[in-house]
C-alpha cells in the first residue's frame, strides 16, 4: 500500500510511512517526549577520603597558625609570653593586666584578708586607683610612659636551692605553703625605657597551670591599690 499523505510505499507491517510519519489512518505519529534537563546537575558527594584530605588541610593551617603566634608573640600563658603581658601592662599603666599576671588568686586572697579588705572594696580601689593614673597619663603624655618595649633574650629553669628560696618569700610574706611553687624559670629580657636598652632578669613561675611574674622582682601592684 501506498501512504495517503505522501505516496510513499509501505509494506503491510508499517504502522507509519517511513518517510512523513503518518499513520496507515492517516493520522500523524506522537511526538517523542523527552525528559527535561534538570535546571542544576546533582553535585557529586564528596568521598570519605578527600573530606579527610580536606579537613586535615584546614586543622593543618589552624596549628601552624598558633604556632606562629606563640613563637612570635611567647603566647601570655608561658614564661617569656606572661612577662611582655607584665610588662605591656606596665608601660600602658594597666593595673589590672599587672595584677591579672603577677598575682596569683590565693595571694590577692591572703592579702585581702590580713587588710580586712572584701573583695567588692578592693575592685573599688582598683578603679579609682586606675582613675587616678589615667589623669596622669592625660595631662603628662609621652612622659609618663615606661618600658615601650621588651624582647625575651634567654631563659632557664631555676636550680632546687633557688625555688625553695621563691616558695620561702612567698610562704613567708602570703602563707602560700612550703611547697606551693613546684615550677619557675628565670627569663632575661631586653627592656626600652625610651632612652636607651638595658637588660634585667626576672622570675616567673607556674601555679595552677598558669604563669605569674615574682613580686620579688617586678614591681608590686599591690601596692598601687591597697
Amino acid at each position: 500500500m501506498y501512504c495517503s499523505k505522501c505516496g510513499t510505499y509501505m509494506s503491510d507491517a508499517d504502522k507509519f510511512c517511513p518517510n512523513c510519519g503518518t499513520s496507515i489512518d492517516g493520522q500523524p505519529s506522537p511526538a517523542v517526549v523527552t525528559d527535561p534537563e534538570p535546571a542544576h546537575a546533582p553535585r557529586k558527594k564528596l568521598s570519605k577520603k578527600a573530606l579527610i584530605g580536606i579537613l586535615a588541610g584546614a586543622a593543618a593551617v589552624v596549628i601552624a597558625v598558633v604556632l606562629i603566634l606563640i613563637f612570635t608573640l611567647g603566647g601570655s600563658n608561658s614564661p617569656e609570653g606572661v612577662l611582655k603581658k607584665f610588662f605591656n601592662a606596665y608601660a600602658n599603666l594597666d593595673l589590672q593586666g599587672m595584677l591579672d599576671s603577677s598575682v596569683p588568686d590565693e595571694v590577692l586572697e591572703y592579702v585581702l584578708q590580713d587588710e580586712g579588705m572584701s573583695r567588692s572594696e578592693f575592685q573599688r580601689q582598683l578603679r579609682n586607683a586606675q582613675a587616678e593614673i589615667d589623669s596622669y597619663r592625660k595631662e603628662y603624655g609621652e612622659y609618663y610612659q615606661l618600658f615601650r618595649d621588651i624582647t625575651v633574650v634567654g631563659s632557664s629553669a631555676l636550680d632546687r636551692d633557688d625555688l625553695e628560696k621563691l616558695n620561702a618569700y612567698y610562704n613567708r610574706n602570703f602563707k602560700t605553703g612550703k611547697y606551693y611553687i613546684t615550677e619557675a624559670r628565670e627569663v632575661s629580657v631586653r627592656l626600652n625605657d625610651g632612652y636607651g636598652f638595658e637588660t634585667a632578669e626576672f622570675v616567673v613561675f607556674k601555679v595552677n597551670g598558669k604563669w605569674y611574674v615574682s613580686l620579688q622582682d617586678a614591681p608590686n601592684v599591690l601596692d598601687e591599690i591597697i
